[in-house]
Protein backbone atom coordinates (compact mmCIF):
# COMPACT_ATOMS: atom_id res chain seq x y z
CA UNK A 1 0.00 0.00 0.00
CA UNK A 2 1.18 3.49 -1.06
CA UNK A 3 1.65 5.96 1.86
CA UNK A 4 1.93 9.53 1.46
CA UNK A 5 4.39 11.39 3.11
CA UNK A 6 3.48 15.27 4.06
CA UNK A 7 6.49 17.09 2.81
CA UNK A 8 6.00 20.50 4.24
CA UNK A 9 7.14 19.53 7.85
CA UNK A 10 10.54 18.32 6.40
CA UNK A 11 11.09 21.41 4.77
CA UNK A 12 10.14 23.86 7.50
CA UNK A 13 12.94 21.73 9.43
CA UNK A 14 15.35 21.99 7.26
CA UNK A 15 14.65 25.63 7.34
CA UNK A 16 14.78 26.26 10.37
CA UNK A 17 18.58 23.82 10.92
CA UNK A 18 20.10 26.49 8.44
CA UNK A 19 18.24 29.52 8.90
CA UNK A 20 22.16 30.96 10.76
CA UNK A 21 23.83 30.12 7.42
CA UNK A 22 20.89 32.30 5.24
CA UNK A 23 20.77 35.13 7.87
CA UNK A 24 21.23 37.55 5.03
CA UNK A 25 23.78 40.09 5.26
CA UNK A 26 23.50 43.18 7.69
CA UNK A 27 25.59 46.27 6.16
CA UNK A 28 27.88 48.25 8.46
CA UNK A 29 29.15 51.60 6.59
CA UNK A 30 31.79 54.08 8.20
CA UNK A 31 30.95 57.45 8.68
CA UNK A 32 33.21 60.07 8.08
CA UNK A 33 33.19 61.95 11.57
CA UNK A 34 30.51 61.29 14.44
CA UNK A 35 30.40 62.36 17.51
CA UNK A 36 29.42 60.75 21.34
CA UNK A 37 28.88 62.24 24.90
CA UNK A 38 31.80 62.76 27.04
CA UNK A 39 32.38 59.37 29.10
CA UNK A 40 30.41 57.62 26.77
CA UNK A 41 31.52 54.48 25.11
CA UNK A 42 31.79 54.44 21.38
CA UNK A 43 29.49 51.84 19.56
CA UNK A 44 28.60 50.67 16.06
CA UNK A 45 26.16 52.70 15.59
CA UNK A 46 27.82 55.64 16.45
CA UNK A 47 30.68 55.22 14.22
CA UNK A 48 28.60 53.99 11.04
CA UNK A 49 25.85 53.26 9.56
CA UNK A 50 24.07 50.29 10.44
CA UNK A 51 21.15 48.36 7.77
CA UNK A 52 19.69 44.83 7.73
CA UNK A 53 18.09 42.16 10.28
CA UNK A 54 19.24 42.88 13.67
CA UNK A 55 21.03 46.05 13.14
CA UNK A 56 19.86 47.40 16.99
CA UNK A 57 22.17 44.31 18.06
CA UNK A 58 24.69 45.21 15.45
CA UNK A 59 24.55 48.99 16.42
CA UNK A 60 25.11 48.57 19.91
CA UNK A 61 28.36 46.29 20.22
CA UNK A 62 31.13 48.28 21.83
CA UNK A 63 34.03 49.49 20.22
CA UNK A 64 36.06 51.42 22.52
CA UNK A 65 34.65 51.16 26.15
CA UNK A 66 37.15 54.04 27.41
CA UNK A 67 38.01 56.68 25.04
CA UNK A 68 41.36 57.87 25.39
CA UNK A 69 40.92 61.73 24.93
CA UNK A 70 44.37 62.86 26.60
CA UNK A 71 45.89 63.00 22.86
CA UNK A 72 43.44 65.38 21.36
CA UNK A 73 39.89 66.62 20.10
CA UNK A 74 39.30 63.40 18.35
CA UNK A 75 40.10 59.73 18.18
CA UNK A 76 39.90 57.55 14.99
CA UNK A 77 37.97 54.55 14.84
CA UNK A 78 39.20 52.13 11.88
CA UNK A 79 37.39 49.32 10.01
CA UNK A 80 39.72 46.88 11.53
CA UNK A 81 38.80 48.22 14.80
CA UNK A 82 34.87 47.89 14.41
CA UNK A 83 35.76 44.20 12.50
CA UNK A 84 37.14 43.41 15.15
CA UNK A 85 34.36 44.43 17.79
CA UNK A 86 31.61 42.37 15.61
CA UNK A 87 33.91 39.54 15.48
CA UNK A 88 34.23 39.48 19.39
CA UNK A 89 30.78 39.74 20.22
CA UNK A 90 29.67 36.61 18.44
CA UNK A 91 27.38 37.76 15.82
CA UNK A 92 29.85 37.34 12.95
CA UNK A 93 28.84 33.19 13.92
CA UNK A 94 25.10 34.01 13.60
CA UNK A 95 24.83 36.01 10.39
CA UNK A 96 27.18 37.72 8.07
CA UNK A 97 28.58 41.51 8.71
CA UNK A 98 29.83 43.48 6.09
CA UNK A 99 31.97 46.63 6.95
CA UNK A 100 32.91 49.07 4.10
CA UNK A 101 34.92 52.49 4.83
CA UNK A 102 37.99 53.38 5.77
CA UNK A 103 37.85 55.43 9.12
CA UNK A 104 35.58 57.41 11.18
CA UNK A 105 36.90 60.30 13.39
CA UNK A 106 34.96 60.57 16.56
CA UNK A 107 34.94 63.68 18.75
CA UNK A 108 32.76 64.72 21.70
CA UNK A 109 29.83 66.62 22.10
CA UNK A 110 30.09 69.76 24.05
CA UNK A 111 28.58 69.73 27.73
CA UNK A 112 25.24 71.18 27.69
CA UNK A 113 24.07 73.38 30.54
CA UNK A 114 22.06 71.77 33.27
CA UNK A 115 18.09 72.20 32.13
CA UNK A 116 16.78 74.96 34.42
CA UNK A 117 14.12 74.53 37.07
CA UNK A 118 10.49 74.14 36.28
CA UNK A 119 8.20 77.22 37.04
CA UNK A 120 5.17 77.08 38.51
CA UNK A 121 2.42 78.40 35.94
CA UNK A 122 2.64 79.30 32.61
CA UNK A 123 3.41 77.59 29.55
CA UNK A 124 7.28 76.17 29.66
CA UNK A 125 9.66 76.35 26.89
CA UNK A 126 10.16 72.88 24.76
CA UNK A 127 13.34 71.68 24.06
CA UNK A 128 14.72 71.37 20.70
CA UNK A 129 15.71 67.44 20.26
CA UNK A 130 19.29 67.14 19.56
CA UNK A 131 21.16 66.52 16.63
CA UNK A 132 22.20 62.74 16.44
CA UNK A 133 23.60 62.73 12.93
CA UNK A 134 26.78 64.33 11.62
CA UNK A 135 26.63 68.26 12.33
CA UNK A 136 28.26 71.22 9.87
CA UNK A 137 30.55 71.04 13.01
CA UNK A 138 31.68 67.64 11.83
CA UNK A 139 31.69 68.37 8.31
CA UNK A 140 34.15 71.71 8.59
CA UNK A 141 36.61 69.21 10.57
CA UNK A 142 36.01 66.65 7.90
CA UNK A 143 36.72 69.22 5.12
CA UNK A 144 39.87 70.87 7.22
CA UNK A 145 41.30 67.37 7.55
CA UNK A 146 41.21 67.00 4.13
CA UNK A 147 42.86 70.51 3.23
CA UNK A 148 45.45 70.40 5.64
CA UNK A 149 46.44 66.86 4.39
CA UNK A 150 46.20 65.34 8.42
CA UNK A 151 43.91 62.80 10.76
CA UNK A 152 41.23 63.69 11.78
CA UNK A 153 43.26 63.19 15.77
CA UNK A 154 45.74 65.54 14.54
CA UNK A 155 43.54 68.29 14.28
CA UNK A 156 41.92 70.71 17.04
CA UNK A 157 39.36 73.63 16.07
CA UNK A 158 37.71 75.96 18.46
CA UNK A 159 34.31 78.00 17.46
CA UNK A 160 32.60 80.62 18.62
CA UNK A 161 29.71 80.35 20.84
CA UNK A 162 27.88 82.78 18.36
CA UNK A 163 27.96 80.34 15.41
CA UNK A 164 26.49 77.41 17.70
CA UNK A 165 23.42 76.96 15.78
CA UNK A 166 24.82 76.78 12.81
CA UNK A 167 27.34 74.59 14.04
CA UNK A 168 24.52 72.21 15.49
CA UNK A 169 22.51 71.98 12.21
CA UNK A 170 22.25 68.52 11.01
CA UNK A 171 23.79 67.72 7.26
CA UNK A 172 22.41 64.03 6.66
CA UNK A 173 20.69 63.90 3.91
CA UNK A 174 22.09 67.72 2.25
CA UNK A 175 24.58 68.92 0.58
CA UNK A 176 27.65 70.73 2.58
CA UNK A 177 29.74 73.08 1.32
CA UNK A 178 32.64 74.19 3.73
CA UNK A 179 35.22 76.80 1.80
CA UNK A 180 38.31 79.22 3.11
CA UNK A 181 38.15 82.18 2.33
CA UNK A 182 41.69 83.50 3.98
CA UNK A 183 44.47 82.04 5.41
CA UNK A 184 45.15 82.62 8.98
CA UNK A 185 45.49 80.57 12.61
CA UNK A 186 42.18 81.76 12.97
CA UNK A 187 40.52 80.64 9.37
CA UNK A 188 37.74 82.28 7.73
CA UNK A 189 35.10 79.83 6.24
CA UNK A 190 31.89 80.04 3.89
CA UNK A 191 29.70 77.74 4.92
CA UNK A 192 26.63 76.55 2.46
CA UNK A 193 23.95 73.86 3.53
CA UNK A 194 21.39 72.94 0.42
CA UNK A 195 18.36 70.89 0.95
CA UNK A 196 17.10 70.00 -2.55
CA UNK A 197 16.13 73.50 -4.20
CA UNK A 198 15.82 75.35 -0.34
CA UNK A 199 19.39 76.99 0.98
CA UNK A 200 19.22 75.79 4.55
CA UNK A 201 22.56 78.07 5.80
CA UNK A 202 24.85 80.23 4.23
CA UNK A 203 27.07 82.01 6.34
CA UNK A 204 30.79 83.15 7.23
CA UNK A 205 31.78 81.72 10.30
CA UNK A 206 35.46 81.78 11.89
CA UNK A 207 37.24 78.68 13.46
CA UNK A 208 40.57 78.48 15.78
CA UNK A 209 42.85 75.92 13.95
CA UNK A 210 45.69 74.04 15.64
CA UNK A 211 47.56 71.23 13.74
CA UNK A 212 49.64 68.49 15.52
CA UNK A 213 52.86 68.43 13.51
CA UNK A 214 56.50 67.35 13.79
CA UNK A 215 59.05 70.37 14.44
CA UNK A 216 62.33 71.03 15.05
CA UNK A 217 62.55 72.83 18.72
CA UNK A 218 65.73 75.23 20.14
CA UNK A 219 67.49 73.68 22.80
CA UNK A 220 69.28 76.76 23.89
CA UNK A 221 69.63 80.08 22.75
CA UNK A 222 71.33 80.82 18.97
CA UNK A 223 72.74 83.78 18.11
CA UNK A 224 71.65 85.67 15.12
CA UNK A 225 73.94 84.63 11.93
CA UNK A 226 75.04 81.74 14.47
CA UNK A 227 75.86 78.03 11.81
CA UNK A 228 72.91 75.85 13.64
CA UNK A 229 74.54 73.05 15.39
CA UNK A 230 72.43 69.78 14.96
CA UNK A 231 73.42 68.78 19.12
CA UNK A 232 71.19 72.29 20.02
CA UNK A 233 68.36 71.53 18.58
CA UNK A 234 65.38 68.17 19.37
CA UNK A 235 62.95 67.18 17.46
CA UNK A 236 59.35 67.57 19.21
CA UNK A 237 54.97 66.81 18.45
CA UNK A 238 53.42 70.40 18.85
CA UNK A 239 50.92 71.69 18.21
CA UNK A 240 50.82 74.56 15.40
CA UNK A 241 48.82 77.19 13.46
CA UNK A 242 47.75 75.94 10.04
CA UNK A 243 50.07 79.20 8.35
CA UNK A 244 53.43 77.64 10.25
CA UNK A 245 56.26 76.38 8.24
CA UNK A 246 58.33 74.69 10.34
CA UNK A 247 62.17 73.87 9.41
CA UNK A 248 62.71 70.20 8.90
CA UNK A 249 66.11 68.69 10.28
CA UNK A 250 67.13 68.23 6.70
CA UNK A 251 66.51 72.34 6.12
CA UNK A 252 68.94 73.09 9.14
CA UNK A 253 72.28 71.00 7.75
CA UNK A 254 74.55 73.71 7.40
CA UNK A 255 72.47 76.66 7.66
CA UNK A 256 72.75 79.97 9.73
CA UNK A 257 70.13 81.98 11.70
CA UNK A 258 68.65 84.58 10.15
CA UNK A 259 66.77 85.81 13.36
CA UNK A 260 67.68 84.95 17.45
CA UNK A 261 66.28 81.88 18.71
CA UNK A 262 65.03 80.72 22.78
CA UNK A 263 65.35 78.13 24.38
CA UNK A 264 62.21 75.63 23.46
CA UNK A 265 61.06 78.06 20.22
CA UNK A 266 59.95 76.08 17.20
CA UNK A 267 62.57 76.85 14.30
CA UNK A 268 60.34 77.97 10.92
CA UNK A 269 61.95 77.75 8.03
CA UNK A 270 62.18 81.53 7.40
CA UNK A 271 64.50 81.54 10.89
CA UNK A 272 66.57 80.28 9.33
CA UNK A 273 69.32 80.00 5.44
CA UNK A 274 71.47 78.48 3.87
CA UNK A 275 75.15 80.31 3.38
CA UNK A 276 76.22 81.81 0.31
CA UNK A 277 78.27 79.69 -1.33
CA UNK A 278 79.53 81.76 -4.05
CA UNK A 279 80.19 86.09 -4.11
CA UNK A 280 80.28 88.36 -7.23
CA UNK A 281 83.66 88.03 -8.26
CA UNK A 282 84.41 84.71 -7.29
CA UNK A 283 86.05 81.74 -9.45
CA UNK A 284 83.94 79.15 -10.36
CA UNK A 285 84.16 75.44 -12.05
CA UNK A 286 80.80 75.40 -14.23
CA UNK A 287 80.26 70.98 -15.48
CA UNK A 288 78.05 70.53 -18.01
CA UNK A 289 77.95 67.36 -20.96
CA UNK A 290 78.39 66.95 -24.53
CA UNK A 291 77.26 64.03 -25.09
CA UNK A 292 79.10 61.25 -22.90
CA UNK A 293 81.94 63.95 -22.61
CA UNK A 294 82.21 66.23 -19.35
CA UNK A 295 82.88 69.61 -19.57
CA UNK A 296 84.45 71.89 -17.38
CA UNK A 297 84.58 75.81 -17.61
CA UNK A 298 86.11 78.57 -15.38
CA UNK A 299 83.84 81.40 -14.91
CA UNK A 300 83.63 84.74 -12.70
CA UNK A 301 80.71 85.17 -10.64
CA UNK A 302 78.43 88.08 -11.74
CA UNK A 303 76.52 87.81 -8.09
CA UNK A 304 76.60 85.88 -5.15
CA UNK A 305 74.35 82.68 -4.82
CA UNK A 306 73.61 79.60 -2.50
CA UNK A 307 73.81 75.92 -2.89
CA UNK A 308 70.53 75.38 -5.32
CA UNK A 309 70.34 78.91 -6.64
CA UNK A 310 70.85 80.09 -10.21
CA UNK A 311 73.94 82.56 -10.88
CA UNK A 312 74.89 84.13 -14.06
CA UNK A 313 78.33 83.48 -14.95
CA UNK A 314 80.75 84.94 -17.04
CA UNK A 315 83.44 82.74 -18.87
CA UNK A 316 87.05 83.76 -17.66
CA UNK A 317 88.33 84.65 -21.05
CA UNK A 318 85.86 86.77 -21.01
CA UNK A 319 82.55 87.79 -23.27
CA UNK A 320 80.74 84.47 -23.24
CA UNK A 321 77.51 84.59 -20.28
CA UNK A 322 75.67 81.79 -19.46
CA UNK A 323 73.69 80.69 -16.15
CA UNK A 324 74.29 77.86 -13.91
CA UNK A 325 73.12 76.22 -11.03
CA UNK A 326 75.12 76.21 -7.63
CA UNK A 327 75.79 72.60 -6.11
CA UNK A 328 78.59 73.79 -3.71
CA UNK A 329 81.17 76.20 -2.82
CA UNK A 330 82.98 76.75 -5.96
CA UNK A 331 80.91 74.12 -8.01
CA UNK A 332 78.30 74.64 -10.43
CA UNK A 333 75.96 72.75 -13.33
CA UNK A 334 75.55 74.69 -16.43
CA UNK A 335 71.32 75.54 -16.89
CA UNK A 336 70.58 73.08 -20.08
CA UNK A 337 70.35 75.06 -23.49
CA UNK A 338 72.80 78.18 -21.88
CA UNK A 339 76.21 76.12 -22.37
CA UNK A 340 79.52 77.69 -23.59
CA UNK A 341 81.04 76.26 -26.32
CA UNK A 342 83.71 74.39 -24.90
CA UNK A 343 87.69 74.73 -25.55
CA UNK A 344 89.90 71.79 -26.69
CA UNK A 345 91.62 72.75 -23.33
CA UNK A 346 87.98 72.64 -21.61
CA UNK A 347 87.65 68.86 -22.14
CA UNK A 348 87.80 66.56 -19.31
CA UNK A 349 87.12 63.23 -18.09
CA UNK A 350 85.64 63.92 -14.68
CA UNK A 351 85.77 66.48 -12.19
Amino acid sequence: MNRRIDIWPVLAMLTLLTAPAFGGIRTVQLRSTARVDPGAPIRVADVARVSGDEAGSVGAIVVEASPDWATGAWLEIDAAAVRGAIEASGLAKTCHVAVSGRACSVGRRPQRPPAAPEQAGGPQPVAEPEETGPTVRDAIATRLAMLLGVPGADLRLTFEARDGGVLGTGVEGRAVDVQPTGSADRMPLAITVLEGERIVISETISVGVLVRRPVVVAQGVMGRRERVDPARVTSETRWIGPTADPATMADLAGAVTRVRLEPGEIVLRGHVEQPFVVRRGDLVTAYTSAGTIMVRTRARALDKARVGEVVELESEQGGSRFRARMSGPGRAVVVQDEAPKPQASQLGGGP
